[in-house]
């Protein structure tokens, strides 16, 4: 280590915000965050660092630069900016947006019921994050078609090979697909057919099945999630107001992203309501942190509504939430 690092990590603040990793010529090699930078950057440089990564990156750290952020939140929210204006060759999430893919649901017999796509087309669902899920949910998927609806739920059965399905049972079977991605209730019952499946596939000692439904079910259950779990927060406005060093901070949060940041003494919903009643009269919108003024594409958003919406469920002490 030389003699500018250790002078950087001694003049490190105890403060949320986010750090820039230089090379030798300059370039920023990594970007992260921190709820504390002087503690978050110094585990980089100890002897036996916890990750692979900081091993295998910290020889080619000549430089550091840091940005205090108000809040974690925010800190949060600049990082995700930063990482995809930017893209520093050791970050890997959040840096390819562009490869999210969309679950498509077939539309004519002679095709797959269910495919990947890289665009938004009709009947499509997502963007998903993680390709992996949705490749193996396509392909598992073609061994329980046809699906039919039974009583409080879903009726399948396991075919080791895929059963071809003619223009009727696609059209059934398209329906209950357009029904299980695009509603979360469906796709809950949907996951516990699943899981009744499974033990019973057991129960009889047939485990290659039960392990087929096993991996369906965990695939399913992430599907679900990156479909379904902002279904109520994006058709409501809130203020979510986060407690920093100088009383409390306002996130103006629609169609789940934070679209305008704010100031107060407190957290009461007098307070916060003031504040959106404020925004809402004077309808202008001023980008008045760095990662509010990115041009986003509808790949993009899904980072920052993911930040968003795991922040807001961690209950961070002293914060809450308003819907308006």
């Amino acid at each position: 280590m030389g003699e500018k690092i250790k002078q950087i990590l001694s003049g490190l603040p105890e403060a949320p915000g986010v750090y820039c990793m230089r090379n030798a010529e300059g370039r920023i090699v990594y970007i992260g965050k921190s709820k504390c930078l002087k503690k978050r950057v110094n585990s980089y440089f100890v002897k036996n660092p916890k990750w692979d990564k900081a091993q295998k990156m910290v020889p080619f750290i000549e430089d550091i630069d840091y940005i205090v952020t108000d809040t974690h939140l925010d800190a949060r929210l600049l990082e995700c900016a930063l990482i995809k204006q930017i893209r520093p060759f050791f970050n890997v999430c959040m840096k390819n947006d562009q490869k999210y893919m969309f679950l498509k649901i077939g539309e004519n017999f002679r095709r797959p019921a269910m495919k990947l796509t890289a665009r938004r087309e009709a009947d499509s669902f997502g963007p998903l994050r993680g390709r992996g899920p949705g490749e193996r949910t396509v392909l598992s998927m073609r061994n329980l078609y046809p699906l039919e609806r039974k009583r409080g739920g879903y009726g399948f059965q396991y075919h080791v090979l895929p059963q071809e399905m003619g223009r009727e049972d696609y059209e059934k079977n398209r329906e209950i697909l357009l029904e299980i991605c695009g509603n979360t209730g469906a796709a809950q019952r949907f996951l516990k057919c699943l899981e009744r499946a499974m033990k019973t596939a057991a129960a009889r000692q047939r485990y290659e099945e039960a392990a087929r439904y096993r991996d369906l079910i965990q695939d399913w259950t992430y599907l679900k999630r990156e479909l379904n779990a902002y279904e109520d927060f994006l058709t409501k406005d809130a203020v979510y107001a986060a407690p920093f060093s100088k009383g409390y901070k306002y996130f103006y949060i629609r169609d789940g992203l934070v679209i305008h940041t704010g100031k107060g003494k407190d957290q009461s919903r007098e307070a916060v309501c003031d504040y959106a009643a404020r925004m809402a009269r004077e309808q202008v919108w001023p980008p008045k942190e760095a990662y509010l003024s990115l041009p986003m594409t509808e790949k993009g958003k899904v980072d920052f509504r993911a930040i968003v919406y795991g922040h807001i469920g961690e209950a961070e002490e002293g914060a809450a939430l308003y819907l308006l």
